[in-house]
C-alpha cells in the first residue's frame, strides 16, 4: 500500500510541475505586459472616483477606494506611478495569506510545521491561476477580499479541528477578514458571515467547554472582536459617512436582490404586467433600461425610490414577489445551474473558454486581453486546463487510494465534506445577488478550495515537514 500511496504521490506531482511551470511563465509574461495598465471593469471608475471625490455611490463600499487613496498618495510621495504599487501590495498581501494558510491547515491538522519554501510554492501556484491573476492587477476589491475569505476559512477550520485548544489569534483573524470584507464588498461579507456562523455552528458541536485560563485576559478578547464587528456593520450599511454621489439609489438589501429576482426579466415581464407593475416600471423606464447595462440602477430604481420614499422597499419586495411568480420556476433553474458551475469550477471555466455560453466570460476575458491577445488567451487556455488535469489527477489518485484503504475513504469524505461547505457559504451568497449568468469572478473562492487539499496532500508527503 505504501509503494501505491508514492506512486500516487509522484504521478500528481509531475503533473502539477508541468502545469505550475508552464502557467508561472505566462503568469509573468502577462504580468510584465499589464504592469502599468489599467483593466477597463465598469466597476473600477467607480472606485476610481471615489479616491477623487472621497465619496461613495452607497452601492460600492469606501473601503476599496480609501486603499486607492492612501497607495496613491504614499507613490505620490515618492513621484512614482501608483497603479503597480497597488498591483504589487495585492500580490503581496494575496500571497502572504494563502502562504499563511496552507502551513496554518497543515500545522493544525498534522501537528507539524511546513517550511516557507514549500508553502510559497504553493501560494505562487495559487496566485497565478489566470482567473485569480487577473484579478490581482485589476482596480477592484476581488483580490483583496478573495485573501480575506480564503484566511477566514482556514481560521475557522482551525477552530474546528481543535475546539477545546481555543485560540484568541483565530478570533482576531476571523473578526478582522470580516472587517476588510466589510468595508470592500458586500457580497463577500455576505459569504464570510454565512461561513463564519455555519462553521462556528460546527465548532459548538464539537464540544467547545472551558474558557479556563483568561480571566484577566477576558475582558480585552471578547472587546476587540466585538468593536471589529460593530464597525464592520456601520461601515457597510452606513457608507453615507464620508458622503453619497453618483447616479445610483440607496442601497438597500432589497434593491440588491432584484439584479437576481427582477432585472433579467423587465423587457419581458413589462409586455403584459399587472398595474401596479405597469406604475413603476414605465414603457419609458424599460426603454431606458434596455439602452444601458446600468439602466435599471441609474434610472428605474431611483424613479422608484423618487416616488415612494421612504417606502421604497415594500416597493421592491412586491415587485420581486410579482416577477417570481411570473419567472420563479426560471429564476430557481438557473441559480441551481449556476451554483452548480461554481461548485466545479475548475472544470466550469474550461468549459466556458470553448463555449462561452450563458456566461460572463466574454466580458470578463475581453478586459484581459487588451494589452497583449495572443499571450492572454495562451495563458488563460494553458492554466485553465492545467488547472483541470491536476484536480483531476488528484481526485483520481484518492479515490484509488481510498477504493484500497479505509483510512483514505475517511479522509476523503471529509475533506469532501469541508470543501464543498465551504464553497456554498460563500459562494451562494454572491450568486444571489448576481445576474443569471456564470461569473468566474465568483469561482475564485472555489477554485482555492478545490486546489488546497490536493496541495496539502503532496507537500506533506514530498516537501520538508518538520516537527515543532
Amino acid at each position: 500500500m505504501r509503494k501505491k500511496h508514492n506512486w500516487c504521490k509522484r504521478i500528481l506531482m509531475s503533473v502539477w510541475l508541468a502545469a505550475f511551470l508552464s502557467q508561472l511563465v505566462l503568469a509573468v509574461c502577462w504580468a510584465v505586459q499589464n504592469w502599468n495598465c489599467v483593466q477597463e471593469f465598469y466597476d473600477t471608475k467607480i472606485y476610481i472616483d471615489g479616491i477623487i471625490n472621497r465619496t461613495t455611490d452607497g452601492w460600492h463600499l469606501p473601503g476599496y477606494s480609501v486603499l486607492l487613496f492612501v497607495i496613491r498618495k504614499f507613490f505620490g510621495f515618492v513621484k512614482a506611478e501608483y497603479i503597480p504599487g497597488v498591483y504589487m501590495f495585492q500580490v503581496l498581501f494575496s500571497l502572504f495569506c494563502f502562504t499563511e494558510g496552507l502551513r496554518s491547515l497543515v500545522k493544525a491538522w498534522t501537528g507539524r510545521h511546513l517550511s516557507y519554501l514549500y508553502a510559497v510554492l504553493a501560494g505562487i501556484y495559487i496566485l497565478t491561476l489566470p482567473t485569480i491573476w487577473q484579478m490581482q492587477f485589476a482596480l477592484l476589491p476581488d483580490a483583496m477580499c478573495l485573501a480575506a475569505t480564503c484566511i477566514l476559512a482556514v481560521k475557522l477550520l482551525e477552530m474546528i479541528r481543535d475546539p477545546l485548544n481555543f485560540r484568541w489569534d483565530c478570533l482576531y483573524v476571523v473578526a478582522g477578514a470580516l472587517l476588510l470584507t466589510g468595508t470592500y464588498e458586500r457580497h463577500y461579507f455576505y459569504g464570510c458571515l454565512v461561513l463564519t456562523i455555519c462553521f462556528g455552528f460546527a465548532v459548538v458541536i464539537s464540544k467547545i467547554k472551558t474558557f479556563k485560563g483568561l480571566k484577566k485576559e477576558w475582558k480585552t478578547a471578547v472587546f476587540l472582536p466585538t468593536v471589529i464587528v460593530i464597525v464592520t456593520f456601520a461601515t457597510m450599511l452606513y457608507p453615507r459617512a464620508i458622503g453619497i454621489a453618483g447616479p445610483y439609489p440607496s442601497y438597500s438589501i432589497t434593491a440588491d436582490f432584484m439584479r437576481r429576482t427582477v432585472v433579467p426579466y423587465v423587457t419581458e415581464t413589462s409586455k403584459d404586467a399587472n398595474e401596479e407593475w405597469s406604475a413603476y416600471i414605465t414603457p419609458e423606464l424599460v426603454k431606458a433600461h434596455e439602452d444601458s447595462e446600468i439602466g435599471f440602477y441609474t434610472v428605474i430604481l431611483p424613479s422608484i425610490e423618487q416616488k415612494t420614499a421612504p417606502a421604497q422597499d415594500s416597493v421592491y419586495a412586491d415587485l420581486i414577489l410579482y416577477s417570481m411568480k411570473r419567472n420563479g420556476a426560471d429564476i430557481l433553474s438557473r441559480f441551481v445551474k449556476e451554483t452548480a458551475g461554481y461548485l466545479v469550477a475548475p472544470f466550469s471555466n474550461v468549459k466556458y473558454i470553448y463555449a462561452a455560453g450563458n456566461s460572463h466570460y466574454g466580458y470578463n476575458f475581453s478586459r484581459m486581453w487588451l494589452q497583449a491577445p495572443k499571450l492572454t488567451g495562451m495563458y488563460m487556455r494553458v492554466g485553465a486546463i492545467g488547472f483541470a488535469l491536476v484536480v483531476t489527477t488528484g481526485i483520481a489518485c484518492t479515490i484509488f487510494l481510498s477504493i484500497k484503504d479505509k483510512k483514505y475513504f475517511k479522509n476523503l469524505l471529509r475533506t469532501l465534506l469541508l470543501s464543498l461547505s465551504a464553497i456554498v457559504c460563500i459562494t451562494v451568497p454572491l450568486a444571489l445577488f448576481a445576474t443569471r449568468m456564470y461569473d468566474y469572478r465568483l469561482s475564485l473562492f472555489a477554485q482555492c478550495v478545490w486546489v488546497t487539499p490536493i496541495l496539502f496532500g503532496m507537500f506533506q508527503g514530498f516537501a520538508k515537514v518538520e516537527k515543532r
